[in-house]
């Protein structure tokens, strides 16, 4: 094979990664829109806990919250790859000491020595996948605090628009003192105050961690656009600088075609002389 037709079937691999690129990218563009439609609808569930929340510690601030004096961290990665260093970004920043439950396989690798594992979940790959990976989380920390008891857990993860890794206290909740401790109207329960709070404490539970793990999983996504464009970049520069290389041997090969052309008729011009 010569070598211009080297660089040409070049050309055509990096042709065939280029689509395969640019369909990756507009899956994330799908995806991103899909978690930021779930993230803006969180974002209202959100709302309507803590203001339930403000509600309830106004006028029954007597009630206390569980005791959670076991610190456990959970930790969220990511499930693939093509992401750069967000995985070791959010292991930097995992406490050494507390227990640790991980979600996302190509985390745990990452981690500091000395962390303990409590184990590993799946993370989501796409917004579908996002309630399994809470159902499963939910149900490691309840296995968690039939051994431990309750735990006081951090979160540490990604938030999207660049604003890097997060450390966030999910449970339990720090209730916002009241401006004026009883003013108002108490809510009318259909529970006892104790009971209302172990069921909003459940709710408030549930919302952060989905709060965290679409956060983590867009943060991920937005990651991962932007090594996309830069890898389409690049390939793009490496097939324009193969074309040139391309055509520089096309014009050395016209030209050795033209100096056999012109031997040719330098050997052959003394015998049309005779």
């Amino acid at each position: 094979m010569s070598g211009r037709a080297r660089v040409e079937a070049r050309i055509a691999t990096l042709g065939e990664l280029g689509e395969i690129l640019g369909s990756m990218k507009t899956l994330a563009a799908v995806e991103a829109r899909t978690l930021a439609r779930l993230q803006t609808h969180q974002a209202g569930v959100s709302a309507v806990i803590d203001t339930a929340s403000r509600a309830f510690w106004q006028h029954y601030g007597g009630v206390l919250l569980p005791d959670a004096g076991t610190p456990v961290t959970l930790a969220v990665g990511s499930e693939r790859g093509f992401v750069g260093d967000f995985n070791r970004r959010v292991a930097a920043a995992v406490p050494a000491g507390a227990p640790c439950l991980t979600v996302g396989w190509r985390l745990p690798g990452r981690l500091p020595a000395g962390v303990p594992m409590v184990g590993t979940l799946d993370g989501p790959v796409v917004a579908d996948e996002v309630e399994p990976v809470l159902t499963a989380t939910l149900a490691a920390f309840a296995r968690f605090i039939e051994g431990l008891g309750p735990p006081r857990i951090t979160a540490v993860y990604q938030v999207p628009g660049g604003v890097g890794v997060r450390q966030r206290q999910i449970f339990p909740p720090s209730p916002e003192p009241p401006a004026v401790h009883g003013a108002g109207n108490p809510p009318l329960l259909n529970l006892s105050p104790g009971d209302f709070l172990r069921e909003l404490l459940d709710y408030h539970l549930t919302a952060a961690l989905r709060d965290v793990v679409l956060s983590s999983l867009t943060a991920e996504n937005e990651q991962r656009t932007q090594h996309l464009d830069a890898a389409v970049r690049r390939l793009d520069e490496r097939r324009a600088a193969l074309r040139r290389r391309g055509q520089a041997l096309r014009q050395e090969e016209i030209t050795e075609e033209i100096e056999v052309i012109l031997l040719g008729e330098t050997a052959l011009a003394p015998l049309h002389r005779e």
